[in-house]
């Protein structure tokens, strides 16, 4: 089976690349490699992974809010994922990055978006001699 490779594109930027490792229903799950990009959205998912870890025994309703908070500010992140070998867009409707680890909920897309500048022109075309 090929390995099926993505680009994650955070408010129109390239912010990382995904090694897609499949899908449950519309969830997708993969491996994340930061691009430069993602800098400016770290800050925002790192917290929310550090408050989704804290030990539930001890999580405060000041802490709780804080989630939430984050929880909609991730949402309000246009997301989607450029999909190399097909060339095709997916949209993301709720993105979650936990260190190396990504999960996203898919959404619509039309089919004819153009692909990302970085996307390669001849990648996931076979090339027959």
């Amino acid at each position: 089976m090929k390995l099926l490779t993505g680009q994650l594109h955070l408010d129109g930027h390239y912010a990382g690349d995904i090694e897609i490792r499949g899908w449950h229903g519309p969830w997708g799950i993969g491996e994340f490699r930061p691009q430069p990009a993602f800098e400016k959205f770290k800050p925002l998912y790192a917290e929310w992974s550090q408050l989704m870890h804290a030990d539930p025994d001890t999580l405060t309703s000041a802490n709780a809010q804080r989630l939430r908070e984050l929880e909609f500010a991730t949402f309000a992140v246009r997301a989607a994922i450029w999909i190399d070998s097909i060339r095709q867009w997916r949209a993301v409707d709720i993105l979650n990055i936990d260190g190396s680890l990504i999960e996203w909920k898919e959404g619509w897309r039309r089919p004819d978006d153009p692909p990302p500048p970085s996307a390669s022109a001849d990648a996931g075309v076979e090339h027959v001699e």
